[in-house]
């Protein structure tokens, strides 16, 4: 056996200290009841929900005192969408969002809302919300990259090799930096590629 000295102090290996001491254990009949998952959960996202609004219960307020102040600015609303979504508070983003595209197709809000829908695995309606930005700025890059990611997530890669070809005439470096995606492309991580598009998706704060 081996025992090891450290300034003064002992340690030994578990096996021999049993030797000497014991391991503790239950004796007798024992009724531990575990609580259900479902209980544990819950009690879970009940503490999670806490933590994330004590986190951002300051700017969150700031927020709304500015957007009374300004007659529901729509980029500042859109700024408490943002917050929401980052915490993955996806209704109330959703309803803020939701609440400025009633009044216009304010083009942060529609990548925004497209963004959430495409990470809750729903591209055919994120689709929907990235081609109506693209209807605000047809030569936006990032709005056609969204869109040429997804429509290959979905298998239409006729619509996403012509959105890639415009991606890399008006930005040759960001089509470059996703050229898995190029529906030509002999590489084999392509598919790959288009799973992990949820590490780049950047929300839309202006």
């Amino acid at each position: 056996s081996v025992t090891l000295e450290v300034k003064g102090s002992f340690f030994y290996p578990t096996e021999q200290a049993w030797e000497t001491y014991e391991p503790v254990g239950f004796k007798g009949k024992t009724d531990l009841v575990l609580p259900s998952g479902t209980l544990v959960e819950k009690k879970f996202i009940e503490e999670l929900r806490k933590f994330v609004n004590k986190e951002i219960f300051s700017r969150e307020q700031y927020l709304k005192a500015e957007i009374e102040k300004n007659r529901n600015d729509p980029g500042l609303r859109n700024k408490l969408g943002v917050l929401y979504a980052r915490y993955g508070m996806e209704a109330e983003a959703i309803s803020e969002f939701n609440k400025i595209l009633s009044g216009e197709d304010y083009l942060p809000a529609l990548i925004n809302i497209g963004h959430i829908h495409f990470l809750k695995n729903n591209v055919d309606t994120a689709l929907a919300y990235y081609e109506r930005a693209l209807k605000k700025d047809s030569d936006n890059p990032k709005v056609l990259l969204y869109l040429v990611t997804a429509n290959h997530k979905v298998g239409r890669y006729d619509i996403a090799e012509k959105m890639y070809k415009k991606l890399k005439k008006i930005d040759p470096a960001l089509a470059g930096e996703f050229s898995y995606l190029d529906v030509k492309s002999k590489s084999t991580d392509r598919a790959a590629g288009a799973d992990s598009f949820n590490d780049v998706i950047t929300w839309e704060e202006e």
